[in-house]
């Protein structure tokens, strides 16, 4: 069995101004040694976390938070590892999202081991069921749709000038 060592190297975190979203980052060292080697090979990964409310997330897709109800709040999690070429996304981090920072980088944590052993866990992750959709706001309007009436005829008629009017003055 492969010998997986990892620490904390260190963390990163800020509680944004406003509308700005909550941001979370730690930087990790690893080594793993596998059987029959007598060297062991290093790594670098990080986790990051970012949580804002539902009402932020719906501007930042360039929605009208007033068209829906904007309880609740979007959580994100994701490990990159780092590469001779820059940082490569690894895994996503999809659980309960009450979940802390240090749970969340726990299950992270768990995730890459298992990933880079290539020993399993005996951690099975659900993702937790969507809650169900909330009633309609009783003070939302319903929009209003045009409707348009089609006139039937051979050719449209053109404005007749006056024999007065300056061509020039046309856009006013």
């Amino acid at each position: 069995m492969a010998e997986y060592k990892f620490r904390k190297l260190f963390q990163l975190s800020g509680a944004g101004e406003f509308t700005d979203p909550e941001s979370y980052e730690s930087m990790w060292a690893y080594s793993i040694r596998y059987p029959g080697t007598d060297h062991s090979t290093p790594g670098r990964y990080r986790i990051r976390i970012t949580r804002m409310s539902a009402k932020d997330f719906i501007i930042l897709m360039g929605g009208d938070p007033t068209d829906a109800d904007p309880q609740g709040y979007s959580i994100q999690g994701l490990l990159e590892k780092w590469t001779n070429n820059g940082w490569i996304h690894c895994l996503d981090w999809m659980g309960n999202p009450t979940s802390s920072n240090e749970e969340i980088e726990s299950d992270l944590n768990e995730m890459f081991q298992a990933f880079t052993t290539g020993l399993p866990t005996d951690k099975n992750w659900e993702i937790p069921p969507r809650p169900p959709p909330r009633p309609k706001r009783k003070d939302a309007k319903d929009k209003k749709v045009p409707t348009f009436e089609v006139i039937e005829g051979d050719k449209t008629e053109k404005p007749t000038k006056k024999d007065g009017d300056d061509p020039s003055f046309d856009w006013i």
